[in-house]
Order: C-alpha cells, then sequence, then structure tokens
C-alpha cells in the first residue's frame, strides 16, 4: 500500500494548524466520523440528536485544532473522545434542564450523565470495531478471487466444509486464505493504530 495514501495523524494534525487547509480538514472529518458518530450512539444518543452531536463535535474539534499540540505520549482518539463526551454531557443536561422546566421533576432514568470509565469502555470497543472495519476495507483490494469472502464467513462462525463446497473449492483452500487474508488483516490494524490512535 502506497505510503502517501495515509498520512500519520502527526502530520495531519499538524497541517489542521492552517484553517484553510480544506483538504486536510476533510481527511480529518474522513477518518473520525463514523468514530464520533458511532461512540455518540453507544451512549445512547438517538440518531437525529446524534447527527447534531457529531456536528458540534467537528465543530470544537475544528475550532481546537489549530491550538492543538501533538503529544506522542498520549493517544489523540483519547481526545476526540473527551471532546465527544462533553458535547454529549452538554445535550443531556439540556435535557434535564427542559425536562425540570416541563415538570418540575425528572423521573427518566435514561437521561443520565455519562462517567468517564462508562465512556472509555464504550469508545475503546468502538475504536477496536472502527479499526477493524477500516482494516479490512483498506486490505479489500489487495485479494482477488475468494480469499476475503472466505474470511468474512469464516468470522461469521460458517463451517470451513460449507464454505469450500459452497465455493467449489478445497477445505485445505479455505484455511490458506483466511490465513492470509487474516495476516494481512493484523497487519493492517497495527498500521492504522500507529498512525490514528
Amino acid at each position: 500500500m502506497d505510503g502517501d495514501v495515509y498520512k500519520t495523524r502527526r502530520t495531519l494534525l499538524e497541517r489542521l494548524h492552517d484553517r484553510n487547509d480544506d483538504s486536510s480538514w476533510k481527511e480529518f472529518v474522513e477518518t473520525y466520523r463514523g468514530y464520533i458518530f458511532v461512540v455518540i450512539r453507544r451512549m445512547g444518543i438517538d440518531e437525529a440528536s446524534t447527527e447534531d452531536l457529531v456536528q458540534q463535535v467537528l465543530v470544537k474539534l475544528w475550532d481546537k485544532l489549530p491550538e492543538f499540540s501533538y503529544d506522542s505520549k498520549k493517544r489523540f482518539r483519547s481526545y476526540v473522545a473527551t471532546v465527544t463526551r462533553n458535547k454529549v454531557n452538554d445535550f443531556v443536561r439540556s435535557l434535564k434542564a427542559e425536562q425540570k422546566r416541563i415538570d418540575k421533576t425528572c423521573s427518566d432514568e435514561s437521561l443520565k450523565i455519562i462517567e468517564v470509565p462508562e465512556v472509555e469502555v464504550i469508545a475503546q470497543q468502538e475504536w477496536e470495531l472502527f479499526i477493524a472495519n477500516r482494516a479490512l476495507q483498506n486490505i479489500r483490494d489487495s485479494f482477488s478471487g475468494n480469499a476475503i469472502e472466505v474470511f468474512e464467513r469464516m468470522l461469521d462462525g460458517e463451517n470451513p466444509e460449507e464454505i469450500a463446497q459452497s465455493l467449489d473449492i478445497k477445505k485445505n483452500s479455505v484455511h490458506q486464505l483466511n490465513k492470509r487474508v487474516k495476516e494481512k488483516m493484523i497487519e493492517e490494524i497495527k498500521r492504522l493504530k500507529f498512525e490514528l490512535e
């Protein structure tokens, strides 16, 4: 894979110091928007409100990133998760305040401020899923034939014998194809974690 296609996060973050660099901002949004979305959804926010909150988080990041100082000892995604959590908590507080204004008591237990440990668990789970999905997307074109299909079907728990029969290949080929894709996936996941985390 061409190294120029994926810039390191440090390089991207440095380019984002220039607010007029539209291509860098677009790359940033394409990289992190999906992650922000799933973290907010996992925090119990409905889809319509999530779309609004994603935009608010991105605006906040756009505002803060020109001043952001990269620290290789810290995870950038933790910063993104913190900004996301704060926006969601602000949103939940505003819902609670509105509810109190309507009815002097707030009896809806589903409206709660999400605590840091809970957000970290959600953010970690969604980050792993986000990275795995992106890695599979990135390596898809590296394989021809049945390799990706075999890998996905094995992930879904399908029996190797059934896969071999339905694709008219040998069972040994199923295991070999799965192993090749799995090795490439692991390599790509490591690369993405290094670049994006």
